[in-house]
């Protein structure tokens, strides 16, 4: 199967058959995703089968990280300014039919390389909001780490993508 992106989600780009299990994930990409790239809240990019039918979807935002919040050997390296800019991958899915293909782990490389690359003097990191111990275990595998508050937080250094 060919796919084309991933791209800023578009016009051209069909949502409505876009099922991935998470009605929350499906509403935001049919409902809200468009508006949110209007007022500049969040930018959604979309990896799309040739008929245009998403296949599955990112966003990005931006986001802040309190260097206090940071493992102490990792804060240790960093500017030691109070809060550091970051971007946040708020969302991630892919298609119900296409799941188990790898188009989670390319839709979270790429997410972690356009963040990096959009804004790279303002991004120390990229962080996550792991929604379950799937999204833990699909994190981790792409290198996040988790923050030490309690919770789901997990970053992934700027630095840390330099070494590979």
């Amino acid at each position: 199967m060919l796919l084309i992106g991933p791209e800023r989600l578009g016009e051209t780009h069909n949502r409505e058959r876009f099922e991935s299990g998470s009605e929350p994930l499906d509403n935001y990409l049919k409902q809200r995703a468009s508006q949110d790239a209007k007022r500049g809240i969040a930018f959604t990019y979309v990896l799309a089968e040739q008929d245009g039918n998403v296949a599955g979807f990112y966003t990005l935002t931006s986001s802040s990280i309190d260097i206090r919040d940071l493992p102490a050997s990792v804060a240790a390296k960093l500017p030691q300014r109070a809060v550091l800019g970051a971007a946040l991958i708020g969302r991630l899915a892919v298609d119900r039919r296409l799941q188990r293909q790898g188009i989670g782990s390319l839709l979270g490389a790429h997410a972690v390389k356009q963040a990096l690359h959009e804004n790279p003097a303002a991004t120390i990191a990229v962080l996550v909001d792991a929604i379950d111990d799937a999204a833990i275990a699909f994190y981790r595998a792409l290198g996040f780490i988790f923050l030490p508050e309690p919770g789901r937080r997990m970053f992934l250094l700027r630095e840390t993508l330099r070494r590979h």
